[in-house]
């Protein structure tokens, strides 16, 4: 079944502590506009860091420092949706969830671009991502650390991203 419709960025100031209460359904915000998808595999992830470098510089590049974003872990864990608030510190002050629970450590977008330039380093069996064409975040991607372990891959789904 398709996942229900992202709800509206929040316009408030984030809350000061987790919060797992579910958000009220309002209007649909702007989704992520992906640009392409990049593989790379264990051995050649020239491509992949090329593109990477690319949405890093993007993503160092906007005109806002604050921000709220959508995400969704994809794993073989339990599915968990929620809003992430990060200063302008870079610091995630809160989090709301929207479904599933809330995360332990809940990731800034620069963890994300961390997540997946360790993931080349290591030089995992797969990796492939896209990137949103403007500001750069990571919009999708997935990781298999080794191709001959089961159930260990895991990637994430950025529905959208707010200037807070």
């Amino acid at each position: 079944t398709p996942a229900p419709p992202p709800t509206e960025p929040p316009t408030t100031e984030p809350p000061p502590t987790t919060s797992t209460t579910a958000a009220p359904t309002t209007t649909t915000p702007p989704r992520a506009d992906a640009g392409p998808t990049v593989t790379g595999t264990e051995g050649d992830h020239d491509e992949l860091q090329a593109a990477l470098d690319v949405a890093r510089a993007r993503w160092d590049g906007r005109s806002f420092d604050g921000y709220v974003y959508r995400t969704t872990r994809v794993c073989f864990c339990p599915r968990s949706e929620n809003e992430i608030f990060v200063d302008d510190a870079g610091v995630v002050t809160g989090q709301r969830t929207i479904s599933g629970e809330p995360e332990s450590e809940p990731p800034t977008i620069d963890d994300l671009f961390d997540q997946l330039e360790a993931a080349i380093d290591g030089d995992a069996a797969s990796i492939s991502a896209s990137f949103e064409q403007t500001l750069g975040y990571p919009v999708r991607f997935s990781i298999d650390f080794d191709e001959m372990i089961a159930d260990e891959e895991q990637g994430r789904t950025t529905r959208w991203l707010t200037p807070a």
